[in-house]
């Protein structure tokens, strides 16, 4: 690409343009869940311009949505490939290895990841939701507790800590994370919910005393 066009942001290539405008029409189709005209889109887009990441990415969500987990790998691995700083791609492989029963590929996979992007909250909680899933609770609480300081408004983040504390035993811990919940949230209905959780944590810890 010459600078002219590094400047302007975009690219002279007709048949990239056209890639591209492909994959952003599949995208939008994505939203409403039309897996066969996006995948047709998508197919069409990557004839075009072989190496286009997002494309291999966006491919490998429509195989995941019709259960084609080897298809979805493929592309996810392509576009990691292609796009070595898209975490989410890289997430998505760890989670494909995890729904084909590969659990230890995955754990592996999640930890390269965190390594990679030590200080990204997506990286964090993924891996913690990965261990907190296997039953390592005092692990996922370290990562977890990373993402929530890495990333203290995200309400996933304290969703995660709070499960993670409540299964450990730690009531007044997960209470503080469900409060955060509630803080955070900008959805009523998951407000009420936190709420709920800190009222019923609350009358468990009591009865326990």
């Amino acid at each position: 690409m010459g600078w002219l066009e590094r400047l302007l942001g975009g690219t002279h290539d007709p048949r990239k343009r056209q890639a591209e405008a492909l994959n952003k029409k599949a995208v939008d189709l994505l939203t409403g869940s039309d897996w066969t005209e996006s995948e047709r889109l998508l197919l069409e887009a990557l004839r075009l311009a072989p190496d286009m990441a997002a494309a291999h990415h966006n491919l490998s969500v429509v195989y995941l949505n019709q259960r084609r987990l080897a298809l979805a790998l493929k592309h996810a691995r392509r576009a990691v490939q292609l796009d070595p700083r898209d975490l989410e791609s890289q997430v998505a492989v760890a989670r494909l290895y995890s729904d084909m029963g590969k659990k230890d590929d995955a754990l592996a996979e999640y930890r390269r990841i965190v390594d990679k992007f030590p200080e990204d909250w997506r990286a964090h909680i993924s891996l913690g939701n990965a261990l907190l899933e296997r039953g390592d609770t005092e692990q996922a609480i370290s990562h977890l507790e990373k993402a929530a300081r890495l990333a203290p408004r995200q309400e996933l983040t304290h969703l995660m800590l709070a499960t993670a504390h409540e299964r450990s035993g730690n009531l007044d811990r997960a209470i503080q994370e469900y409060r955060a919940v509630r803080n955070t949230t900008r959805i009523k209905e998951n407000r009420a919910a936190a709420a709920d959780k800190i009222h019923e944590l609350q009358q468990r810890a009591a009865s326990s005393q």
